[in-house]
């Protein structure tokens, strides 16, 4: 019986301290502590949400430098250049051949229009 009233009275004692910590307002200005708790538990979220997203930056980060060190492979010399054994242009024979017959063609359109006139005048 007397451990029961023990028991009842530890308990009330328990009731009442709840009572008076949910409900104090020892800061000026602070709507309490419930409202102090939801804004830890809201930053909380924030500050978790925020390093899950900086987790994941820094694994796409880390994605976009693999990729880039692949595809710089690509971009490697694998021979040095070295100089033409024989140039493939400009062609000069071929360019000197194809002036040489535009010359004579006009030097004979030339000749044709010269004795064109000459036999009607």
């Amino acid at each position: 019986m007397q451990a029961e009233r023990k028991i009842d009275v530890i308990r009330d004692r328990l009731a009442d301290e709840r009572q008076a910590f949910a409900s104090d307002q020892s800061y000026v200005g602070v709507e309490g502590y419930p409202a102090l708790i939801a804004e830890y538990e809201s930053l909380t979220v924030d500050r978790e949400y925020a390093e899950e997203t900086y987790r994941a930056a820094l694994a796409q980060l880390d994605a976009a430098k693999a990729s880039a060190a692949r595809q710089s492979r690509y971009l490697a010399a694998y021979a040095l250049p070295t100089l033409a054994e024989a140039p493939i242009y400009p062609k000069r024979q071929q360019i000197m051949l194809v002036s040489l017959l535009f010359l004579c063609l006009g030097w004979a359109l030339v000749v044709l229009i010269y004795y064109s006139i000459r036999d009607r005048g």
